[in-house]
């Protein structure tokens, strides 16, 4: 997949001219099968319900305990009947950002020892959204490459872009969205460069004469050589003095990559690709000292792999409008 975004970055470049180029139609340009997408059609469409809101601050336990109590009347359970059949024969996903994780589980914690599984609340199985997930991602690329305005970091590109507001990581407002653009920007001249080293072409309308075989054979190469792990090794391990400005660059690069890879997966449901990025992400959070999303990270692997059988994990597996993403 980081293959198809380098091959992407250059035939959507205005240099390229795509819809001109002669060889537009070869499959060898389209993008990959994903891994496990997502079905979809008129019945694959999940059917939603807005619930009310509610006059509750949520900052105790006993708040949160409230506020499921009333959620779930909103849902129609309001009989030892309903409770039972809750209990018994349903499972509710409440899916959020990782601290109504953190809060639900807590509850769970607190309610272990009551009587019955709707006291202890068995049937709530607490889960990250992805939007939250991928926010969390972009903070630590954040937090890791800033650097300072005279360096070559982040701060530095935001100064030259005149990029404003991205300077401190916030939750509120437009930060995320003006900070996955910038990603997408920095990466895009990033990787323009690299073309253009990797090809020998002195413009990247000169690659417009190569044929698909030979630019993916070159978009290899580029991950290769300038957005990999045995990139870096090479360049720590190699001959003569360590070239530190290409060793941060080759990082970001790789790292960057794969927060586009994991917003792509996202946004095409490609479930099976969101879910093998998880290893990945799960050393970023534990290099990072973010033990809320390592945690999160162990707790959606756990679930995945060893604790959940297939009629839980594959509800998480669902689309919201039954629509082919990479069609619609």
């Amino acid at each position: 997949m980081k293959v198809f975004h380098v091959l992407q970055v250059l035939i959507e470049s205005p240099e390229f001219a795509f819809p001109t180029y002669t060889h537009k139609d070869s499959p060898i340009l389209d993008p990959p099968a994903p891994v496990d997408e997502l079905p979809c059609g008129p019945e694959h469409v999940t059917l939603q319900f807005m619930l009310g809101t509610l006059p509750t601050p949520e900052a105790t336990y006993e708040d949160n305990d409230k506020v499921i109590a009333e959620l779930l009347e909103q849902l129609g359970c309001r009989s030892i009947s309903d409770f039972r059949k809750l209990s018994l024969e349903r499972i509710l996903f409440v899916i959020g950002d990782q601290l109504t994780v953190e809060r639900i589980w807590g509850l769970q914690y607190l309610l272990c020892q009551e009587w019955n599984s709707h006291e202890r609340l068995d049937f709530t199985v607490p889960v990250f959204g992805w939007l939250h997930f991928a926010m969390a991602f972009a903070k630590s690329l954040h937090k890791q490459y800033f650097g300072t305005n005279a360096g070559m970091g982040l701060k530095h590109a935001f100064t030259l872009l005149d990029r404003k507001g991205l300077d401190k990581r916030v939750t509120q407002g437009p930060f995320h969205d003006n900070l996955d653009r910038a990603f997408y920007h920095i990466l895009e001249a990033h990787l323009c460069t690299c073309w253009l080293q990797v090809s020998g072409a002195s413009s990247l309308q000169d690659l417009r004469g190569r044929t698909p075989e030979q630019l993916k054979t070159l978009a290899e190469k580029l991950v290769l050589e300038h957005a990999s792990t045995d990139a870096m090794t090479t360049l720590k391990h190699g001959a003569g003095e360590q070239d530190e400005l290409r060793l941060q660059t080759t990082m970001f690069l790789r790292d960057v990559l794969l927060y586009v890879v994991l917003d792509r997966a996202i946004k095409y449901g490609d479930v099976g690709l969101m879910e093998g990025i998880l290893p990945h992400t799960l050393l970023r959070f534990a290099g990072g000292q973010n033990s809320n999303y390592t945690i999160e990270c162990l707790e959606m692997l756990q679930g995945l792999h060893k604790e959940w059988p297939p009629e839980v994990w594959y509800v998480l597996e669902m689309g919201m409008t039954g629509y082919d993403s990479q069609n619609w």
